[in-house]
This record gives C-alpha cells, sequence and structure tokens, in this order.
C-alpha cells in the first residue's frame, strides 16, 4: 500500500501498523502539495505484520494523528490527489510528563 500526503520539509511521519511503529516516511519536495513537501511511505503484503485487516496509523513529529485505515494490497489514499493530511491529536500535559 503507498501512503502519502502533505508534509512540512521537516515533517517526521511514523507509519504504525497494529499500534507497532513499522516505518520512517520519506519527506520529498512536491509541487502539488500545499506545503511544498510530501510524505511518503510504502507498506507491503508481510511487513511489519501488514496484510488484510491490519490496523494503519500514523504519528507526526512524535504526535498520535486521527488519521487511520485499513490496509489494502495495492491501495492508495482515497483521495489520490491530495493523499492523506495527517492532524496531530491533542496529547495533555499530563500525560507527556509522567
Amino acid at each position: 500500500m503507498v501512503l502519502y500526503g502533505p508534509a512540512s520539509s521537516h515533517a517526521r511521519v511514523v507509519v504504525l501498523v497494529n499500534g507497532a511503529e513499522c516505518e520512517l516516511a520519506v519527506v520529498i519536495p512536491g509541487p502539488l502539495s500545499p506545503t511544498g513537501y510530501l510524505w511518503m511511505s510504502q507498506i507491503k503484503s508481510g511487513e511489519c505484520g501488514a496484510g488484510p485487516g491490519a490496523a494503519l496509523a500514523f504519528t507526526l513529529d512524535d504526535a498520535p494523528t486521527s488519521e487511520t485505515l485499513g490496509w489494502v494490497a495495492g491501495g492508495v489514499p482515497s483521495n489520490v490527489v491530495q493523499g492523506l493530511t495527517l492532524v496531530p491529536l491533542l496529547v495533555s500535559w499530563t500525560h507527556r510528563w509522567r
């Protein structure tokens, strides 16, 4: 499955498969991206337990994001042009300091 979306030039995007860190995405120039950059990752069948029914999630700059989806062989984001726009979830300061 090919995953991508807009990012800042210094973004750190990690793809999680079934809750476990799997792959650090690369950030490349993307002239059609609203930010000028895209993060990109490819998760193949069997990689980190990926396969039908596997849950994908993401972190952006070490914060969990709101985006989740199921792994699909040969799949791409439903918005093929934009990709996945990752939005960090708010994490309480109390939680971060534990």
